[in-house]
């Protein structure tokens, strides 16, 4: 839909974030800005200010960018490949949001690990409405140069996760549980279906139901495993990789039961997304090892 600025319309669209590398996080927002109507010189300030929105209805105020500069006035001269109307003119913006530390954080507890959208209000303001040929007395738009519009731009988990890492404040490793044999076995299959569980019910902030996918991925790789609860017994240093790597198994599925522990010193604890993606993490990253380890 075209928004009405003085002479002519234009039509904005927000389309992208990526972070910006350097001293701070500072948030790039990418998007293309279609002017009509605007006679040769006319340029516009763009004003941003962006807001969180959760699927909830709660909202957090991210901040505004730095006033953002656009040519929006046609340029006389040949149009190459696909003709456009002679009086419209495109160009590429991106706002420039500095976030500080309290206002991340905030962020990364308001989102919980899911997808979440910006709420973009944009204000834009005619600083220079060109050059006409003809002379005209002046007329409403300039004495009141000004237009505003809002956009939600939807961000998914996958694309705030590289945002996090061009900041260098978070780390993508990925996983992967390959069952590459069409006879794997019943136990491998369900251990992969488990993981795969756990991350769904992360994603669904569901972390007690991680937990409980977790730990039974983690009780069936002790089974799979060519150690067993004797290993445990013996001292640390008669203890084979193994030895070892079963022992880890072992501590992970003591951590997932946590959550099921009506009594005890565990009585009361209710999982955290953070405990659950340290979970989950650690098990699918144990299982990748096992399952080279038992196809060697």
């Amino acid at each position: 839909m075209s928004t009405v600025l003085g002479p002519g319309t234009f039509d904005l669209g927000w389309s992208e974030v990526y972070g910006l590398h350097g001293p701070g996080a500072t948030l790039g927002i990418r998007g293309e800005l279609t002017a009509r109507g605007y006679p040769p010189g006319a340029a516009a300030l763009l004003f941003v200010d962006v807001m969180a929105l959760h699927a909830t209805g709660s909202f957090l105020r991210i901040g505004k960018a730095a006033p953002v500069p656009a040519v929006i006035g046609h340029s006389p001269q040949t149009q190459y490949g696909s003709p456009r109307p002679a009086d419209e003119r495109s160009a590429s913006l991106e706002a420039l949001i500095d976030i500080n530390v309290g206002v991340l954080e905030g962020l990364e507890d308001f989102r919980q690990g899911g997808d979440f959208a910006l709420q973009i209000d944009t204000v834009l303001l005619l600083v220079n409405p060109g050059y006409s040929h003809v002379s005209e007395p002046p007329v409403h738009y300039q004495v009141h140069p000004m237009s505003s519009c809002q956009q939600r731009l939807q961000i998914k988990r996958a694309d705030w996760g590289a945002v996090l890492q061009q900041w260098n404040r978070g780390v993508g490793i990925p996983i992967v549980v390959a069952l590459p044999e069409i006879t794997i076995g019943r136990e491998r299959q369900e251990i992969a279906h488990s993981l795969q569980e756990a991350w769904q019910k992360i994603d669904g902030a569901d972390y007690q139901g991680s937990f409980v996918a977790s730990r039974k991925a983690a009780e069936l790789l002790r089974k799979l495993s060519p150690s067993d609860s004797k290993s445990l017994q013996r001292p640390i240093t008669d203890r084979g990789i193994d030895d070892r790597l079963y022992a880890v198994v072992q501590s992970l599925f003591d951590l997932a039961g946590a959550a099921q522990h009506a009594d005890g010193a565990t009585a009361g604890y209710v999982p955290s997304r953070e405990d659950a993606v340290a979970l989950a993490g650690a098990t699918a990253a144990l299982t990748q090892c096992l399952f080279a380890r038992l196809k060697a």
